[in-house]
């Protein structure tokens, strides 16, 4: 092995890594016996100079193998091509023919002893390994660097997104083609696509269904949006989700499962499908239209499941599908979506056994139902098993319940006591008094009804409480809300959770996990009868007031979210918990407690924005507000007004974040509450910092005094950072300095990172309007790291904005553009308006528009738009180096 010698004098930075080895080396050198170590010199010396001749690097040899570096990637590519095209050409000893495979991939240059380490090195090893000899391999970070084309002559051929041995994620792949290189090659060695998707993970083992199965998938393959329909219980979920994961290899861009059963409003319903596909609101857009803008010509499955209940919402699935072309989807619903080019299917119950009679144990072998209750039964009794004794009893089991999925599983949980014999008694005769008595339902519906029924007569008296009060969740619960709202004082005598694991053997409620941790969740079918249960025992309102306060706490508890320590935790909580709060605010509507609304929704001030969901949060304030109007102000409804105006400024309608913001404030004056006046006045800087900077410096300067006066450190050191950005926007920099500076000081004592970043992207852009270009980078780059650990994609795309109005003024209109390009993306991701927000600078797109040829600016926005954070981050850095060496 032969190394470059000391680690200190390799390059640091960011650089370009290249990793080559002969194919099929093993062979040559039985092939060539004594001629195969002239051979490798040779190679070797050709490897060399082709590095030399462009700038790289020589880091390492071992076997037939070369690690170097570049300075950049266009360097290395070109040094790459340089070899390939010398080594075709060149007569070997022998007559061998030599074919080198290459990897190029761009990352951060981390020195471990006398040679790089970390993960970039790794990447570009298992890149080189995907490939053929004669090709080029080049990773889609470095590729997004080197621009397009990489040089005259060269292009890139897109090999479609490959997951590399090791690696985290699928990644694009690209060939570097141009004369005298091969052409055509075998598909790479690569393991298959991992295609994205967050189907739910079945507990149990899909029994059946296969002839459902093969119809389903034909008719998906031929039209855009196929519906199973049928009543409660006859499996539509789960024969959606099996058909979408036998179907996960024909959608490259996803399948993804929107679960409709915790929504009951149609005009939640693309926003959350919007959630589920992580795709953000703009300010200004109709989401739907955003929606169908991402989606674009991507290939995915949207499996929308329990669609009965917003079936008023077809519409917009149908302008949907017909605007993203590439886009199927397979709805679950007990009615069609009557819409348009739907195709629906209706799914059958299990296949039963004959009529009546003695059937054996094999004459029953391999029907669904029988098939079903057998699985069942052995997840609560190992013992069980299908016997002539008891073959006839399950054969009239899966009769009497007309093959209903569901159940089926009801009756088949209580083999762990009864036999089936037993089980077959007690159901019978619970059949027969419903089939008598509810003549209003069609036979399958009273058959399922009849099922619960009976499983519901066989809980004891306090496991009935227990099951009728697990009603009011929407999209389950954790431990901690069971107690907190099914019996908050121990009233039941038991414990909550082993009442509750009783009714998950029983099969009325389902254990599902949830990452680190499980939760307990009901099908919606057996939830519409809890909650008839529930409202028939008189204590609805109890326990729905329970439920209602328990998400206030945990809603007010988080209200911090952002500078809280456990961000993220907090935050994938709130989202578990999304439809518990939506269940809270339309309770406290409906039973005219609007102060826990308020509550809620406005102390999940942080939380609406930072999750893409401000329009949800502004249009529960606004009827919760407009339903508190004719009582008496309070300070509630106060803070309500405030955190709407907050909202509405993150959607940049300042008309309506002002008017919001100066009701809030003339309130807070009338109430007298110093704490609420700080807000609105906080709240009123930010609705005015852009189009009226000194109207803002004085509402923050207001809110200072304040502040100070309470000894209230946050909120000084909020209305600090405001004060930053109005000083700011007039021009005023000395004093904006001077502020921003003690604002990154008193928020790193504070060990607030998040405001700290921005009083460092403050700062450097008070240094950027000096004229202290060098210093105005540090400060960025410092922000942007900061904005990393924090977490805070709008402040990320802040910097990046910053940096690349640098780069135009340092004359790399292009990466600017990049640098703009991902910054849009990113700020669109969370929801937020432009970065007028917080300086009047032309944007730099608008800027670098008027500076570029029209077909160059719109690459560049390409590539910056298929960034990711590591590809920005490395761009960013690289305007600093450049700056840093100019100045020099």
């Amino acid at each position: 092995m032969t190394t470059s010698g000391r680690g200190d004098s390799l390059p640091t930075g960011t650089v370009a890594f290249l990793m080559t080895d002969i194919e099929g080396s093993t062979q040559l050198v039985a092939r060539l016996g004594g001629a195969w170590p002239g051979v490798l010199d040779a190679h070797f010396a050709l490897m060399r100079t082709a590095v030399n001749d462009h700038g790289g690097t020589w880091v390492s040899s071992e076997g037939d193998s070369v690690f170097a570096v570049f300075p950049s990637v266009r360097q290395a590519v070109a040094g790459a091509v340089q070899a390939q095209r010398e080594t075709a050409h060149r007569e070997w000893p022998s007559g061998a023919i030599l074919k080198i495979r290459m990897g190029i991939h761009a990352g951060e240059a981390v020195l471990g002893g006398r040679d790089y380490t970390g993960i970039d090195v790794h990447h570009t090893g298992r890149l080189s390994a995907a490939g053929h000899g004669g090709q080029i391999l080049v990773s889609d970070t470095a590729r997004a660097l080197s621009g397009d084309p990489p040089a005259e002559g060269l292009s890139y051929r897109d090999l479609g997104r490959h997951q590399l041995r090791d690696m985290s994620a699928p990644e694009r792949i690209h060939q570097v083609i141009g004369a005298d290189l091969a052409l055509e090659f075998s598909p790479l060695r690569t393991e298959s696509p991992k295609v994205q998707t967050n189907l739910p993970a079945p507990m149990t083992r899909f029994v059946g269904r296969t002839r459902e199965v093969g119809e389903i998938c034909s008719l998906l393959r031929s039209e855009r949006l196929v519906t199973l329909t049928g009543p409660g219980g006859t499996g539509k979920t789960r024969l959606a989700i099996e058909v979408a994961r036998t179907l996960l290899q024909d959608y490259a861009d996803g399948v993804w499962f929107v679960a409709l059963d915790v929504v009951r409003e149609a005009g939640l319903v693309v926003p959350t499908i919007a959630a589920t596909l992580g795709v953000p609101e703009q300010p200004g857009r109709p989401l739907l239209a955003v929606l169908a803008e991402r989606l674009g010509e991507k290939r995915s499955l949207l499996v929308l499941d329990n669609f009965e209940q917003v079936v008023q919402a077809a519409s917009d699935v149908g302008t949907l599908l017909a605007a993203a072309p590439g886009v199927t989807g397979l709805a679950s619903s007990r009615e069609p979506l009557a819409i348009s080019g739907e195709a629906i299917y209706a799914v059958p119950p299990l296949a039963v056994p004959a009529e009546p009679g003695k059937p054996t144990a094999e004459q029953l072998h391999g029907l669904e139902a029988v098939d079903l209750f057998v699985e069942r039964a052995r997840s609560v009794r190992k013992d069980f098993r299908l016997t002539d004794q008891n073959a006839p009893a399950v054969a009239a089991i899966c009769r009497r319940l007309d093959g209903l999925p569901l159940a089926i599983e009801l009756a088949a949980a209580r083999a762990n006591v009864l036999s089936a014999e037993q089980i077959l008694a007690r159901l019978d005769s619970r059949l027969t008094l419903l089939a008598s008595s509810r003549r209003d339902l069609p036979d399958r519906q009273r058959t399922l009804r009849g099922a619960i029924d009976w499983s519901h007569e066989l809980l004891s008296e306090v496991e009935r409480v227990v099951f009728r009060r697990f009603s009011v969740f929407s999209g389950g619960a954790d431990f901690e809300s069971l107690a907190a709202v099914l019996d908050p004082e121990g009233d039941l005598g038991a414990d909550v959770l082993d009442l509750a694991s009783a009714l998950v053997d029983r099969s009325l409620l389902l254990s599902v996990s949830d990452g680190n941790e499980n939760r307990l969740a009901m099908l919606e079918t057996i939830r519409e009868y809890a909650a008839e249960q529930l409202t028939a025992s008189g204590e609805e309102r109890l326990v729905r007031d329970r439920h209602a306060a328990h998400f206030r706490r945990l809603a007010e508890g988080s209200r911090l979210v952002l500078t809280d320590p456990r961000r993220d935790q907090i935050l994938d909580q709130l989202d578990r918990e999304l439809p518990n709060f939506r269940a809270a605010l339309r309770w406290s509507l409906d039973g005219g407690d609007h102060d826990t609304g308020l509550a809620i929704a406005g102390a999940l001030n942080d939380y609406w924005p930072t999750r893409g969901n401000i329009g949800e949060g502004r249009a529960a304030l606004k009827a919760l507000l407009e339903a508190s109007a004719k009582g008496p102000p309070t300070a509630r409804y106060a803070r309500g007004m405030a955190v709407a105006a907050s909202l509405a400024a993150w959607h940049v309608d300042f008309a309506a974040a002002s008017v919001l913001g100066a009701e809030a404030l003339r309130l807070a004056e009338e109430l007298g509450d110093p704490q609420l006046l700080m807000e609105a006045h906080v709240t009123s800087g930010w609705a005015t910092v852009g189009p009226l900077p000194a109207v803002a410096r004085d509402h923050f300067s207001r809110a200072l005094e304040l502040a100070r006066d309470e000894k209230d450190d946050r909120s000084l050191r909020a209305a600090l950072g405001g004060l930053s950005v109005a000083l700011l926007n007039l021009g005023e920099l000395d004093d904006a300095m001077a502020v921003s500076i003690e604002v990154a000081e008193r928020n790193d004592q504070a060990g607030d990172a998040y405001n700290a970043a921005y009083a460092h992207l403050g700062i450097g852009q008070i240094k950027l309007r000096r004229g202290e270009t060098e210093g105005a980078l540090s400060e960025l780059v410092v922000a942007l790291r900061r904005f990393r650990d924090a977490g805070a994609d709008i402040g990320i795309a802040l910097a990046l904005d910053f940096i690349a109005l640098i780069a135009i003024q340092t004359g790399d209109a292009a990466r600017a553009v990049r640098l703009g390009a991902f910054a849009g993306r990113l700020r669109r991701a969370a929801g937020g308006g432009t970065s007028t927000l917080i300086s009047n600078d032309e944007p730099p797109l608008d800027r670098a528009r008027r500076l570029m040829d029209p077909a160059e600016f719109n690459r560049s926005v390409s590539e910056g738009e298929a960034f990711d954070l590591d590809a920005a981050e490395l761009e960013a850095r690289g305007v600093h180096e450049g700056a840093s060496s100019a100045e020099v």
